[in-house]
This record gives C-alpha cells, structure tokens and sequence, in this order.
C-alpha cells in the first residue's frame, strides 16, 4: 500500500490506482506497466469520472485536493459533469490542468468547458513557464489562506 495520503490514478477509459507501481519502479518502468494497466485505446472522462464516484468519493473530503491532469477529450462520450461537480463541493480544492490553449476547450469533443466550473483552478498547462505560474498562484493562494 502506499507510504503518505498521496495518491495517484491513471486511465483512458477506466481508473486504475497507481500509486504502488510508482513508488516501487523506476519511473521508467512504472510508466510501462502503468501504460499497460490502462491500454491504448481512447478517453473517456465520462467513465473514468463515474470511476471515482464509486471508487473514491467516500474518500475525498475537505482535506482532499483533487489534481487532474489531461485534455478533457472524450471522443463524444457522456461527460457526467454532475461527479465533477460533486468532487468539487466535497474536495478542499480540485484543479485541472489541460494541455490544449483555453481557446480548443468546448471544440469538437473537448469536454472542458463543462468541467471547468467544478473546477477551483482549471488552466491550460503544457509548458515549464504555466506550471511554474501555476505552482506560485498556488502556492500565493495557500499562503493567503494558512
């Protein structure tokens, strides 16, 4: 089991605890078998959501940050924005940070600007300069409230 109260999941269509498998493996091999724990085949956010409401729900409380990290695409699947919106009343902070620029969110089968309200930090992240601005609005906003 894992050694701290961090936890970490993967999925493309499914959820699947991760947690172990890094702190076990060299990150190299942890990211192959994890790579074959959740397949190749495409997203589905919806699903995966619908995952953690029966998996986790029970678990996350106002203790709880929930970091997700991924496109929001979900190749025209259901999202089930409801469980975004039931993490983001029971979690203490649930951020979102997606790789694609704010203005592909809603195109085709982006499913961004549905999650983005349930959402405490929803940003577009796919550089070192937006996670470092990240990291330090977090942390401002940590400070502001310790």
């Amino acid at each position: 089991m894992y050694s701290s109260d961090l936890r970490s999941f993967a999925f493309t269509n499914h959820l699947v605890e991760v947690s172990d498998t890094f702190e076990s493996l060299p990150v190299e091999q942890a990211v192959d078998k994890v790579m074959q724990a959740v397949g190749g085949s495409g997203t589905d956010y919806g699903q995966t959501l619908l995952d953690i409401e029966e998996q986790l729900l029970g678990d996350i409380d106002r203790r709880t940050t929930v970091l997700i990290l991924g496109d929001a695409r979900n190749n025209r699947g259901q999202a089930q924005a409801q469980v975004m919106q039931l993490l983001y009343q029971r979690a203490r902070r649930v951020i979102w940070l997606n790789p694609e620029p704010v203005s592909f969110w809603g195109l085709g089968d982006s499913e961004m600007k549905r999650y983005a309200p349930y959402c405490h930090i929803a940003r577009e992240c796919n550089s070192i300069a937006h996670l470092e601005s990240t990291l330090d609005a977090l942390l401002r906003s940590h400070s502001a409230s310790a």
